[in-house]
């Protein structure tokens, strides 16, 4: 979970949950909070990161686990799945048209450090 451990380091409050049970004790010794519903941690989400393998897990995610239906309408979502930019189109028309939307895919590391590409929706 170094993304969560990052964010808290910086001073942000995170609330973060993961189909995977066992991630829960390393979300709680970073000082984050954890949810079991993925449901709950987007219900008072002002900025919501999903970092899944692909389309299909953020799909899952979103909408069949009531992510998406959670979320605060004025909310941002930050995907930085390894997601193509036609799901990422429509996994962001999906979204509505208050809540802005930016893909973020990680594409590996240099010198060190972590490459990541922004993307924002156009008009949002």
């Amino acid at each position: 979970m170094p993304m969560c451990a990052n964010l808290v380091a910086a001073g942000h409050t995170v609330t973060a949950g993961d189909a995977r049970a066992e991630a829960e004790q390393a979300v709680l010794q970073c000082g984050a909070h954890w949810r079991a519903q993925l449901a709950e941690v987007a219900a008072d989400a002002e900025i919501l990161i999903t970092m899944l393998p692909g389309g299909g897990e953020v799909r899952q995610v979103m909408a069949g686990s009531g992510v998406l239906a959670a979320m605060p309408s004025d909310a941002v979502w930050i995907d930085m799945s390894s997601t193509s930019p036609a799901a990422g189109r429509e996994l962001a028309a999906a979204a509505g048209p208050r809540r802005r939307c930016s893909r973020c895919p990680g594409r590996g590391r240099r010198a060190g450090r972590a490459v990541w590409i922004a993307a924002g929706i156009r008009g949002r």
